[in-house]
C-alpha cells in the first residue's frame, strides 16, 4: 500500500510539473481558449505540489537533530536556490540586449537575489518551502501539526498581506497546502475508509468542474477558497488511476519526469526561452492562428521539459553540480 502511494504522488508531480511548465507560456497573442486554460492551471497546480511536500516529509520523517535537518534542507533548497539564481540572471544580463527578456535585470539583482526572488518570481517556491520545514518540525505530535494546519488556514484566508522579502506573502498564501499534505498521511488510518470511497467516486471530478465553472463562469469569488482542496483530490485520484492503468513506457515516462521535477521546475522557464528565441528567429514558426499556436505552443512547453530532463542527466554525473542543485 504504501508502494502504491508513493507511486500516485510521484505521478502527481509529474503531472503537476508539466502544467508549471504550461502555465509559463502565456505569450500574448494567446487564444482565448489558451488563456482559460492557464487560469485553470493555476487554480490547483502548486497547492497539489504543496500537499505532496508536506505527505512526503510526514511519511518519511526520520529521527534527527533539528539542526541536522535543516542542514539537509539548506543543500537541497537553499544552495540549488542561490545557483540557479546567478546562472538565471547572468543569462538574463548577456542576452536581454539583443533578444526579447520579459523580466530584465540589472547588475543589481545579484545582491537582490539574497531575498527576493528576483532572478525568476517561480523561484518563490523553493523559499517558501524552505521556511515551511524550518517551521514544521517543532509541532513534534500530530494533535500539534493538526493545529498548525488549523492556524495555517486562518493566516491564508483572512485578507492581508505580508512583505515580499524572503517570500513571506507566498508563504502565508501556501503553507495551508503543505500542512493539508501532513494532516492528511498523521490521520489517514482515521480517514482511510472515506478515502477509499471517495478514490473510487466520480463525485470529485464533477464537483470539481463545477466549482470551475461557477468560479469562473458567474464569478463566485469565495469558491477560490475551495478550489485548490478540491484539485488537491482530484489530482491523486487521477494520479491514482493512472498507477492502476499506466504500464511500460507511459510509467517510466511519468516517474522519469517525476524524478527530474526539481531541475525542470528551476530551469523549464530558460529552456522555454530558447524555444520561443528560435521560434522568433524563424519568422515562419511565430503563431499566426490558432493551428500555428497549437505547433508553437507544443514546441515551446516540450523542449521546456525535455530540456531540463537532458541537463538532469548532465548534472547528476558530477559531484560539483549534484551539490549546486541538490540532487542526490
Amino acid at each position: 500500500m504504501r508502494k502504491e502511494r508513493s507511486l500516485t504522488l510521484d505521478i502527481a508531480r509529474a503531472l503537476m510539473i508539466v502544467l508549471v511548465v504550461i502555465g509559463h507560456y502565456d505569450p500574448v497573442n494567446a487564444p482565448n481558449w489558451y488563456q482559460t486554460l492557464l487560469k485553470f492551471i493555476y487554480t490547483f497546480h502548486m497547492p497539489v505540489f504543496l500537499f505532496v511536500s508536506g505527505y512526503v516529509y510526514i511519511a518519511t520523517k526520520k529521527e534527527e537533530s533539528y539542526l541536522s535537518f535543516l542542514y539537509k534542507k539548506v543543500k537541497r533548497l537553499l544552495v540549488p536556490y542561490y545557483a540557479t539564481s546567478v546562472i538565471l540572471i547572468t543569462i538574463k544580463l548577456l542576452t536581454q540586449g539583443d533578444m526579447y527578456v520579459k523580466n530584465p535585470v540589472t547588475a543589481r539583482a545579484y545582491l537582490e537575489m539574497l531575498y527576493l526572488p528576483v532572478a525568476g518570481y517561480f523561484l518563490w517556491f523553493v523559499i517558501a518551502l524552505w521556511w515551511m520545514f524550518v517551521i514544521v518540525p517543532w509541532f513534534k505530535t500530530r494533535m500539534l501539526r493538526f493545529v498548525l494546519f488549523l492556524i495555517s488556514a486562518v493566516i491564508a484566508f483572512v485578507p492581508f498581506e505580508l512583505t515580499d522579502v524572503m517570500c513571506m506573502n507566498e508563504l502565508k498564501k501556501m503553507f495551508v497546502y503543505f500542512m493539508c499534505g501532513v494532516v492528511i498521511y498523521d490521520y489517514k488510518d482515521v480517514m482511510a475508509k472515506a478515502i477509499a470511497q471517495l478514490s473510487r467516486s466520480i463525485a470529485i471530478p464533477i464537483a470539481f468542474v463545477l466549482l470551475e465553472i461557477f468560479y469562473f463562469g458567474y464569478d463566485v469569488k469565495w469558491l477560490g477558497y475551495l478550489l485548490p482542496f478540491m484539485g488537491i483530490a482530484f489530482v491523486v485520484q487521477l494520479s491514482n488511476v493512472l498507477c492502476s492503468m499506466a504500464k511500460g513506457g507511459l510509467m517510466k515516462s511519468l516517474l522519469y519526469c517525476s524524478s527530474a521535477s526539481y531541475i525542470i521546475y528551476l530551469f523549464h522557464t530558460t529552456f522555454e526561452g530558447f524555444a520561443k528565441s528560435v521560434l522568433v528567429k524563424f519568422g515562419g514558426l511565430l503563431p499566426t492562428n490558432e493551428y500555428s499556436f497549437v505547433i508553437g505552443a507544443l514546441f515551446v512547453i516540450i523542449i521546456g521539459v525535455l530540456g531540463p530532463i537532458i541537463a538532469n542527466e548532465v548534472l547528476k554525473r558530477y559531484s560539483i553540480t549534484r551539490t549546486l542543485f541538490g540532487l542526490k
